[in-house]
């Protein structure tokens, strides 16, 4: 028992992977679990913020800081809004709605896709700790992209990325988060042309 634990945690990364992803989990669940939609916005706050933790360790520092700043920062605050703005907590409905059986239906079947993909995955556990390669942060590889001027790495690469191959999404995205924030208004004029 004792050399599997040594197995499981045989660096500080390791030590300090396990703890973001039990917290990362830990928020997940309460945003899914949780009754008040206040609470499930600082859960998902959390999960964010250790997701960021996890692409440090991966070192990709600049997915880290636009997962704090977009994710973590940008789109909490708008979920905030939308709820303070439309005072989603002075009607007290339930959350529950008619979608619940096909929402039970869709989480079985990620969970099922999910706990599949763990087990015929070819871990690194798997590999005799005597041919298992040793590797840090900084050894892990360097995000790259290849342009007509040559391969530019890191923040580069991702920046010709994203206003190249994936600016469609990256718009798309920009819409949706604007959408919610309009739709977000508009119920607010409504309720307020109704108390008037």
């Amino acid at each position: 028992m004792e050399g599997q634990a040594h197995v499981l945690v045989e660096s500080w990364e390791h030590a300090v992977f396990y703890l973001l992803a039990v917290v990362a989990l830990a928020g997940a669940l309460g945003v899914v679990f949780s009754r008040d939609i206040i609470h499930a916005a600082l859960y998902l706050v959390v999960t964010l913020v250790m997701t960021a933790g996890v692409y440090v360790l991966l070192s990709a520092e600049f997915l880290s800081l636009v997962q704090i700043l977009v994710y973590g920062g940008g789109v909490s605050i708008l979920v905030l809004f939308a709820v303070m703005i439309t005072r989603v907590r002075d009607t007290r409905v339930p959350l529950e709605g008619p979608q619940r059986p096909f929402a039970i239906v869709a989480g079985i079947a990620v969970a099922a896709v999910l706990a599949l993909m763990v087990v015929r995955s070819d871990w690194r556990l798997a590999i005799p700790a005597e041919r298992r390669p040793e590797r840090s942060p900084v050894q892990v590889q360097r995000v790259t992209t290849t342009t007509p001027e040559g391969t530019v790495r890191d923040t580069s690469a991702v920046g010709h990325d994203l206003f190249t191959t994936f600016a469609v999404p990256f718009e798309v995205a920009s819409l949706v988060l604007l959408v919610a924030l309009i739709g977000a208004i508009i119920l607010a004029r409504g309720e307020e042309e109704e108390v008037t």
